[in-house]
Formats: structure tokens, sequence, C-alpha cells
């Protein structure tokens, strides 16, 4: 069973707009979560927005921004699309 939860995490990294933030603030989630590229924590009227760094093949496309975490040279598998 899950007990009580006040963070949401956008589907998909999406974020909506700021008016259906705060109703989904209102709702009980004052702490979301979506995907950028930079790391980012900021607030929007009642939310804490903060984003979450994707690790996958649109990432690796772009090894600079995540050098900060890894080298993706290293971890990417030549013999994988």
């Amino acid at each position: 069973m899950l007990g009580p939860v006040d963070i949401l995490v956008y589907p998909y990294g999406a974020r909506p707009a700021p008016s259906l933030m705060q109703q989904l603030a209102a709702a009980g989630f004052p702490i979301q979560l979506d995907i950028d590229v930079v790391a980012r924590q900021e607030r929007v009227g009642a939310v804490t927005l903060m984003s979450r760094r994707h690790v996958d093949g649109l990432a690796f496309d772009v090894p600079e921004r995540q050098r900060p975490f890894y080298d993706v040279a290293k971890v990417r598998d030549p013999r994988r699309p």
C-alpha cells in the first residue's frame, strides 16, 4: 500500500502550464519534477519545480551535457544502435 504522496513526477518529463501546476499544488502536489537538459530548482507560485536529467540515447547524442556525471564514450556500447 502506498501512503501519502506530495511529489508529482510528470509523465515523460513534460511540464504543464503554470496554471495547471498551481491546480496540482492545490490538489496536494507542491513538489513537481520535470525533465530538462539543465539542473534547475525554482519556485513557481506554490510549487517547487525541480528538473531531472534524462539518461538515454537522446542524452548520449549530446555527451557534453552528461560530462559532469559520466563519460558517454566509456559507457556507450558501440555494438548497440
